[in-house]
């Protein structure tokens, strides 16, 4: 209403999104409250949080893929066609397909479970038998993708590189 009020709502996007899963809530009762993101067989819907794009001149859409805070710049970047560049984002843009998510504690959970970074340990959903060879590549992955955001973060590129982009004037 305030958005409409006062003619900004044409020129608004409102973005809204848990940090986590709500940790110390009975299962059940989130399923109670949001069973449309929760499939009690598969275990897995208590990762889904909702990440709430609203846009008041688009028609609404229920996207089901799994998605991490650190997917949401980069899904935000290529629903609004910004120029930016995605190999300096950790996360993916949830609509990509691409559904390994990447937590920022190092977890990850894929359409076949959930790695544990801290336990190393990878929980299959039900009736789900995954290869060795898969999660060690997956692992390597992860830890690859990790390490080198890190690394662009500890070097400070972010600042050398205005420095040696931008021309001076």
């Amino acid at each position: 209403d305030y958005l409409e009020e006062n003619g900004l709502s044409d020129n608004t996007i409102i973005c809204i999104y848990p940090d986590h899963r709500p940790y110390w809530l009975d299962y059940d009762v989130v399923i109670s409250y949001t069973s449309w993101i929760n499939d009690r067989s598969r275990d897995y819907g208590i990762y889904r949080s909702p990440f709430i794009i609203y846009d008041p001149s688009e028609k609404g859409e229920i996207n089901y893929n799994f998605c991490s805070t650190l997917d949401h710049v980069p899904t935000i970047a290529n629903l609004f066609n910004l120029n930016y560049d995605p190999r300096l984002y950790l996360g993916s843009d949830a609509y990509s397909g691409d559904q390994t998510v990447i937590f920022t504690d190092g977890n990850w959970l894929n359409k076949d479970g959930i790695y544990y970074s801290t336990k190393d340990r990878f929980a299959a959903w039900k009736d789900i038998d995954v290869d060795e060879v898969t999660l060690a590549r997956i692992n390597t992955n992860v830890q690859n993708i990790r390490k080198i955001s890190s690394m662009i973060l500890d070097s400070k590129y972010f600042e050398k590189r205005e420095q040696i982009c931008i021309v001076p004037q």
